[in-house]
């Protein structure tokens, strides 16, 4: 293992202390530096050719965040349903290289996009495919409303598809006490064995970096399991976490530092956006 990849374990370790308090500060490092460049890189693209419009059910953009959707290919991905192609205007052959001048070629970019778009209550996308061709989406229905009116199997951020469940209950982190909707508990001892098993608390929620008037605005979580760390502390879906104890997790050159910091520390305040708010979340070990 690397030097880099040696210090980046227990910063995500530490990330969120209670439970893993800092899962984000170098984890996303390298994610944060690769999206401000797509935004970058997004803001200058330009539609080569006039559009060509199809109008679509806002349900069946949504419909490609779904994991088995979507083909990854090299300069974009492609729709594997046949039908859900037809319906949005494309072919199982066509390779959508941008959607709204984000690069995708991932299913996270898609995401990402679809999310976007849906917060902007956008009624029109543009897809632009590796052979120069714009398609444009004129949107039936409303982004936002769709992703939460899919099936309950999509129990993520507004329905988006969530990570494999994890056991119902976790006796070590039933010891979280809530205090109040803004103010938690953790024993010593689990805090502990939060720290001594990184691992397991990693993957329990995703983690992207927030954007906002084109910098850094923290960190967004999603996908997050009922029985995680991150859901025993009040954190939701959809949640920007923007500073822990006053470290700003924007500014990736003090990562290093804010671990160092948080590491010693016996109480956590985090103060992050829900739905365009302000609110602070506040754990002490006890």
């Amino acid at each position: 293992m690397s030097e880099q990849a040696a210090k980046r374990v227990p910063i995500i370790a530490m990330g969120f202390s209670v439970v893993a308090l800092v899962v984000v500060l170098i984890a996303v490092v390298v994610v944060m530096n690769r999206g401000t460049t797509e935004i970058a890189a997004a803001k200058t693209v330009e539609p080569a050719l006039a559009p060509i419009d199809r109008r679509v059910a806002a349900a069946d953009v949504v419909r490609l965040d779904n994991d088995d959707m979507l083909v990854p290919a090299a300069g974009g991905v492609r729709i594997k349903d046949p039908e859900l192609a037809k319906q949005l205007g494309l072919t199982v052959d066509d390779l959508i290289a941008s959607i709204s001048g984000r690069p995708v070629s991932r299913q996270f970019d898609v995401h990402e996009v679809i999310f976007n778009t849906s917060m902007m209550k956008a009624t029109t996308l543009y897809v632009e495919l590796a052979d120069r061709r714009i398609v444009r989406w004129q949107l039936d229905g409303d982004l936002r409303t769709a992703r939460y009116a899919i099936p309950p199997s999509y129990a993520g951020l507004g329905g988006y598809p969530t990570l494999p469940s994890a056991v119902a209950s976790d006796p070590l982190l039933d010891t979280i006490e809530k205090v109040d909707d803004t103010h938690y508990t953790v024993p010593t001892a689990t805090l502990a064995a939060v720290l001594a098993a990184p691992a397991k608390f990693v993957t329990t929620a995703r983690v992207v970096p927030a954007m906002k008037n084109g910098h850094p605005d923290g960190l967004k979580l999603y996908a997050i399991r009922p029985s995680s760390v991150f859901a025993h502390i009040g954190l939701q879906n959809g949640d920007t976490i923007q500073t822990i104890n006053g470290n700003d997790l924007g500014d990736l050159s003090k990562a290093l530092d804010s671990y160092a910091k948080l590491k010693v520390a016996h109480s956590f305040v985090i103060e992050l956006a829900r739905r365009g708010r302000p609110l602070t979340i506040t754990i002490t070990e006890k």
